[in-house]
């Protein structure tokens, strides 16, 4: 029986996430919910975490790297940025009449925004597993923290 266990290569494995800066194609590859408590143990955020792997970029070096992306479903507000990046992921433009089909491709399934990852198995509903799978293109701009770090900040483009 041979050993399952071996050395893994830490040296070619890649710890930082990239900041793209400039157009950027990207796969979107999964999608698993996150939630964040505070430190009373409420709730605090939540939303579908998407994994994106860069799949062409004037950097080739950061070609294959994967890229956490969050889309949060705890106010109203956060509800509009997420639903544009999910009609976008879906080819649907952001207008009102991009809007409009896509309301009505969801609207005879009301479990399609399913979401509660404190189930088991954890609920994330047909709409954000649709967008698992497509290309889709951005144009990456870094933005500076409070912390004083970077981080990721994408305009998202249907691909055409």
């Amino acid at each position: 029986m041979s050993n399952p266990f071996a050395t893994p290569d830490m040296l070619g494995a890649r710890a930082t996430i990239p900041l793209v800066e400039g157009d950027v194609k990207l796969s979107i590859s999964a999608v698993k919910p996150f939630l964040r408590k505070d430190n009373d143990d409420n709730p605090k955020n939540w939303g579908p975490r998407y994994t994106l792997v860069v799949k062409e970029h004037s950097d080739e070096s950061i070609v294959g790297s994967n890229i956490p992306q969050e889309f949060y479903l705890h106010t109203p507000d956060t509800l509009g940025f997420t639903k544009r990046f999910l009609m976008m992921a879906l080819g649907f433009e952001n207008t009102p009449a991009g809007e409009k089909e896509y309301n009505e491709q969801y609207e005879e399934d009301p479990e399609a925004f399913a979401f509660d990852p404190t189930a088991e198995p954890a609920i994330l509903g047909k709409a954000y597993q649709d967008a698992v799978g497509n290309l889709i293109e951005a144009t990456g701009n870094p933005q500076l923290q409070d912390d004083g770090s970077k981080r990721n900040n994408f305009a998202w483009r249907v691909v055409g």
